[in-house]
């Protein structure tokens, strides 16, 4: 599972990830966010009604007797054609009459052999008018990601991601990744101080060092459903600390995030578009709500990687 993650991310040019630093725990939340994509990713293509397993099912099979039916089909031509040519000149019978029964026969033999095959291009052709559909009226880039509105302009997601996970970066609008320094609140007693481990972040921000821009990556009592659709207030962000990293105390970072969402569906049927003061919320909002956040930085100076903030806020 490891080692599809690191393939995963390979596939879409995330440079100089691959190490051997990261604990067991961030380990382990890393294998859980690839197992719950994947499991995206196999249940659905672009958020299409179908199952993805299914779809593979059918493709699959129709290849494997399109194969077969086209050799079936290059034999049978070939008997035929040597029939119709070695018989043409027999006394007594017509050549149309023995044509037409040949090919007769031959339509009869493809229609006991091959039923199924006829059942499986249909579907695979349902599917396919149904992709390509979907792709011209919605368009690809279109495609609905829990991506948060405060978080959509800087994250970088990687692949298409799906409805209810996305995992990816974070870009800073001078187009700087990997030069980020990152303020967390810590306990109250050690404000100010680098901390490396962090139990219970509940605010956390990025510092472009190239641009000097600062960017809120997360904000319990504004994010997730929690603080922008129940606008429940935990606690004030009294105290800060940068984030350095615990191998070798280095205080730049790139950022990787994950988002779960419970769905737009859901979203609706649960928040009935109110808040808990009343006012009202619209459909696309449903990206603001999250249920889960996780967000790992990753040394600029030695690669390590490690797990800052994990949280459910739902």
């Amino acid at each position: 599972m490891r080692t599809e993650y690191w393939a995963f991310l390979d596939k879409y040019n995330v440079q100089d990830i691959r190490n051997n630093n990261e604990d067991k725990h961030t380990r382990k939340k890393l294998e859980e966010i690839l197992t719950d994509n994947y499991k995206q990713i196999k249940s659905n293509i672009l958020n299409l009604p179908h199952r993805m397993d299914s779809l593979v099912t059918i493709r699959s099979r129709f290849l494997r007797y399109r194969r077969i039916a086209l050799i079936v089909f290059a034999l049978f031509v070939f008997v035929v054609s040597a029939f119709v040519f070695l018989f043409r000149k027999w006394p007594g019978i017509r050549v149309f009459y023995y044509r037409m029964y040949l090919i007769s026969v031959f339509a009869i033999l493809m229609m006991m052999l091959f039923p199924t095959l006829v059942v499986y291009v249909n579907k695979v052709r349902g599917e396919m008018i149904r992709f390509v559909k979907y792709i011209i009226i919605h368009g690809e880039e279109d495609l609905d990601l829990p991506i948060p509105n405060y978080l959509r302009n800087m994250f970088v997601p990687f692949g298409k991601g799906k409805e209810k996970v996305v995992l990816g970066k974070i870009r800073c609008e001078c187009q700087s990744e990997g030069n980020m320094r990152l303020v967390a609140n810590t306990t109250y007693e050690n404000e100010g101080i680098p901390v490396n481990s962090y139990g219970n972040v509940t605010y956390l921000k990025a510092q472009c060092l190239d641009c000097g821009k600062e960017h809120v990556l997360f904000d319990i009592n504004k994010h997730g459903w929690n603080g922008y659709v129940r606008q429940k207030e935990e606690r004030m962000h009294d105290s800060f600390s940068f984030v350095e990293c615990p191998l070798c105390r280095c205080l730049s970072h790139s950022v990787h995030i994950a988002v779960h969402s419970p769905g737009k569906e859901m979203f609706i049927r649960e928040s009935f578009l109110l808040r808990n003061d009343g006012s009202s919320m619209r459909e696309s909002d449903w990206v603001n709500a999250f249920s889960h956040i996780s967000i790992f930085a990753i040394c600029s100076n030695c690669r390590k990687r490690f797990l800052i903030l994990d949280r459910e806020t739902m």
